[in-house]
């Protein structure tokens, strides 16, 4: 069987600082990877290399064989940050992409409402980004990531800035939205229970190591936080986590 998606022998050295020192990755296909560690691991500067938005001092990614070095509508990226462009209203923001892909204006329009709607805000399109809230905006960036229909769905820490109520909110979403779409996707968190709810493969980083842990969580979504099984995967990245800290 081929490898859908693959990191090989990463390396990204800053100054003196090694932050990635060969890092290799096999997500697996149409399941969710997080990706865990200490401020400071090398798991953003991981993730910017998969998106192409940085690239390795040596190494290579690649999806379906054909070499990532820049970026791509094969991968949709969500930030910590909405990152949305303040004088554009929803609609635009999340149509911007495909109108850059070279959809037409009334394509990009259609498909622009399309996402709105299956993220939740419908009636929010002509609505500029200072006046959605911010789990709002964080579902905005997540319809204008998802309308390009990329093979891989990768996020930064994209709910750490909401409050616990809208994080539990994104995190259906996000969920409901990956199981009826299959979509691969890596999650960048510092929130074990996070991923506990959302992953399929947790991977902790560990600092100018690389990745020096892992585990799989097996257990069928929705994930109910009050199970045994979901407080044994918490102890298990805690455990995890703890190791990496140790070295």
């Amino acid at each position: 069987m081929s490898i859908f998606l693959r990191c090989e022998h990463i390396v990204k050295v800053y100054g003196e600082r090694v932050v990635l020192p060969g890092v290799s990755l096999e997500p697996p296909q149409g399941g969710v990877t997080a990706l865990l560690g200490a401020s400071g691991c090398g798991k953003t500067t991981l993730l910017n290399i998969l998106a192409g938005f940085v690239r390795p001092d040596s190494g290579e990614v690649t999806l379906r064989g054909r070499i990532c070095s820049r970026p791509g509508p094969d991968r949709g990226v969500v930030f910590q940050d909405s990152a949305l462009f303040p004088w554009l209203d929803a609609r635009d923001n999340v149509a911007l992409g495909l109108r850059a892909g070279g959809a037409s204006r009334k394509r990009a329009a259609d498909k622009a409402e399309e996402w709105l709607e299956r993220v939740g805000l419908a009636d929010c399109a002509e609505r500029f980004p200072a006046a959605l809230s911010g789990g709002q905006r964080q579902r905005v960036a997540l319809a204008r990531a998802l309308a390009l229909e990329p093979e891989v769905l990768l996020m930064d820490e994209p709910f750490a800035a909401l409050d616990a109520m809208t994080r539990e909110q994104m995190q259906i979403l996000l969920a409901s939205l990956q199981e009826r779409l299959h979509m691969t996707v890596l999650l960048v968190t510092h929130d074990m229970a996070e991923a506990c709810l959302l992953a399929d493969v947790a991977l902790v980083m560990g600092t100018g190591r690389g990745i020096v842990r892992g585990m799989s969580i097996r257990d069928a979504r929705p994930r109910d936080m009050t199970d045994s099984s979901f407080a044994a995967n918490l102890t298990g990245i805690r455990w995890l986590m703890s190791e990496a800290a140790a070295g």
